[in-house]
This record gives C-alpha cells, sequence and structure tokens, in this order.
C-alpha cells in the first residue's frame, strides 16, 4: 500500500519523502521558504553528486545511525531530513527552478521516491505546482484503495 500526505497546509509547501514502507512528509511555510532554501543548500553542500545526498536521505529514513545526528531527537532529525530532501530538489538542474518557485508560492506538493536499496536505487520525483494538481494524481490511487493516509509534520 502506498502512503501520500493528505492534509494540506495552507501557505506551505509539502516535501514527501518515500522509501519502501519508510515515508516522511514536510510542510515548508511561505514565510521560511528562503531559510529553508539556504539551509538545505548548506546542508548538502558538501556532497560530492546527488548520489551522495540520496544515501543520506534513505540512511535519514531508516534511522541508521548518521553523524552528526546519532544524538539528536525526533524532531531535529525530522527538520533535517526535510531540508536534505529540499537539497537533493535543488541539486536537480531540470527541477531547481520550479521547486523554488512552489516554496513561494506555498501551494505544492513534492513527491521524492526512493526505489531499490543503498547500493542500487532510483529516485522518481514528481512536482505538483497547486493541491488540484496533487488531488488529480491522486484521484486513480484513490479509486484503486491503494492508499495509506500519512501524517505530517513541520518543517522549520
Amino acid at each position: 500500500m502506498k502512503a501520500f500526505p493528505a492534509v494540506r497546509d495552507k501557505d506551505h509547501t509539502t516535501i514527501f519523502t518515500h522509501w519502501g514502507h519508510l515515508h516522511h512528509v514536510n510542510a515548508v511555510p511561505v514565510s521560511r521558504a528562503e531559510d529553508a532554501i539556504s539551509m538545505a543548500w548548506d546542508i548538502t553542500q558538501h556532497a560530492e553528486d546527488e548520489g551522495q545526498i540520496a544515501l543520506l536521505v534513505m540512511s535519514f529514513l531508516s534511522d541508521s545511525p548518521v553523524e552528526p545526528l546519532i544524538g539528536a531527537n525526533a524532531e531535529q532529525k525530522a527538520s533535517i531530513l526535510g531540508l536534505i530532501s529540499l537539497g537533493y530538489l535543488l541539486r536537480q538542474e531540470r527541477h531547481e527552478q520550479k521547486i523554488r518557485r512552489m516554496l513561494g508560492v506555498g501551494d505544492g506538493v513534492a513527491l521524492v521516491e526512493f526505489h531499490g536499496d543503498l547500493d542500487r536505487h532510483e529516485v522518481v520525483i514528481r512536482l505538483f505546482e497547486d493541491w488540484a494538481h496533487y488531488q488529480a494524481f491522486l484521484q486513480p490511487i484513490l479509486s484503486n484503495g491503494d492508499m495509506n493516509l500519512g501524517k505530517a509534520s513541520t518543517l522549520l
């Protein structure tokens, strides 16, 4: 069964990160969009490539002990996971401008889906600039009954 965010936070862009049965939802408020972009770049700037960031996201989703957050609480890890996912999106040249626009408007949904394992994986990115387009994407999934509604968390 798939899990997708079901609740829209007004004036927020939702980032849904998904790998197998593990998933996490973050909401970035418009008022903090520039801060989130800056922090996402800061966190991911030392990565050699997108693959390294993808491994980091997958490790966080599986709650693997990753430095420097071994002692971090769940709320801190959730915010960092959202920022790393955002950093991954910003590193994708074909998606960077669109995700920036979405963050500025606060009505979009970004789905970042990981398939495979740590050694062999692929990432599928789906960006919906508004809630209506996201709902249209969900309609066939809802009609098949193949959906689990996830709980939301807040980024920043």
